[in-house]
């Protein structure tokens, strides 16, 4: 059985880019920072939008590419609820992430994440998502 890799991703506060690492947050959450290695593999720690931060499902899309919370498929979004990852649909934009889910589906995201390519995520694309 193949270990996960626990890794996180969050948009850089003072550059608008992807951070790759290890993820702390203040005591409230108000404040996070993504802890990763410089090329010269000395760490570093990069100040990230809290809201941005999203957990790498260990799963890869049908073209290969890493899968992470947040990350949007031509049905719906992926997302951690009941303490596992899931697909599910969107129908609104209630909940703590900025969108409120229905269902999850029915096939499951290991399964569908081996046939279909990420689109977008929540943060970046959000017109990509159907409600």
């Amino acid at each position: 059985m193949e270990k996960l890799e626990i890794k996180y991703r969050a948009i850089g506060i003072d550059k608008p880019e992807w951070i790759y690492g290890y993820v702390a947050f203040d005591y409230k959450k108000l404040n996070a920072v993504i802890i990763h290695k410089q090329a010269n593999n000395e760490m570093q720690h990069t100040a990230v939008e809290p809201e941005t931060v999203g957990q790498y499902t260990g799963l890869k899309d049908s073209k290969g590419v890493e899968i992470y919370e947040g990350d949007i498929f031509d049905k719906g979004i992926v997302v951690f609820s009941n303490g596992c990852f899931n697909g599910c649909y969107t129908c609104g934009t209630t909940s703590k992430k900025g969108w409120d889910y229905s269902d999850e589906w029915e096939d499951g995201l290991a399964e569908y994440a081996r046939k279909n390519k990420v689109i977008g995520n929540i943060y970046q694309n959000p017109e990509l998502i159907n409600i």
